[in-house]
């Protein structure tokens, strides 16, 4: 049974953080500090890093990866700043109680609307329904919420965010992609929780939520062949 949980926040910033990330922070550590992570937690605490901005967000990450592993934490919670969330996120991702997890959410295109998240036949999006419950097994998740055991980062190597190539598409992959998949093959299963999904959301001059990704799934869906 997990005696302690010790979160490190890394937040890769270019620059501009949204005010809903702000408030969305601050009510996610007053949360954190009043209700217990697990039942039997006899410690845990919050960290956040200081962030490291700049125009490359691969070596934001890396570097404060890097910073977070020289501490005593347990688990690294990426969240980006342009993220909204409800303050209990954390706490349902913890408790799915698995190495790698992560929201599925609205890209933030209001022309696409598609989520994020990608099924483990490679080439269709995982839909966050009002149905949806639990895990789900994936190709690949977003970093805009997602909580990583500490483990992973020291069982992967270094650069653990590389963009890669892809020939077929003729373009670059975003820097979760290559993670995912190097997670993958050293064993780890990545999964989307499609509980916390629905307490996310994209921010801006406009909210990128769940509910709109399905609206536009439904849109898009092709007619049914046949009678």
């Amino acid at each position: 049974m997990t005696a302690s949980f010790r979160v490190c926040v890394c937040t890769p910033t270019t620059g501009h953080p949204t005010m809903g990330f702000a408030h969305s922070l601050a009510q996610l550590c007053l949360y954190y500090s009043h209700y217990p992570v697990y039942p039997e937690c006899a410690e845990q605490g919050i960290k956040i890093l200081p962030p490291v901005s700049s125009s490359s967000v691969p070596t934001n990450r890396e570097e404060m990866v890097v910073d977070a592993l020289k501490s005593d934490m347990t688990h690294l919670a990426f969240i980006d700043d342009d993220m909204g969330f409800a303050p209990d996120i954390l706490h349902i991702l913890a408790r799915k109680r698995v190495p790698l997890v992560g929201c599925n959410y609205s890209m933030k295109i209001k022309q696409v609307r598609e989520f994020v998240s990608l099924a483990l036949n490679g080439e269709d999006r995982i839909i966050t329904y009002e149905h949806s419950s639990g895990l789900e097994p994936a190709t690949y998740i977003g970093f805009g919420f997602a909580l990583i055991a500490r483990e992973v980062f020291e069982k992967l190597p270094r650069p653990w965010f590389p963009y890669v190539w892809v020939s077929e598409a003729q373009r670059w992959t975003t820097e979760d992609n290559p993670f995912c998949r190097a997670a993958t093959k050293a064993g780890y299963t990545v999964y989307v929780d499609h509980d916390a999904s629905k307490r996310v959301y994209h921010t801006g001059f406009y909210d990128y939520d769940w509910q709109e990704a399905v609206a536009y799934g439904k849109r898009t869906e092709k007619p049914p062949v046949g009678d």
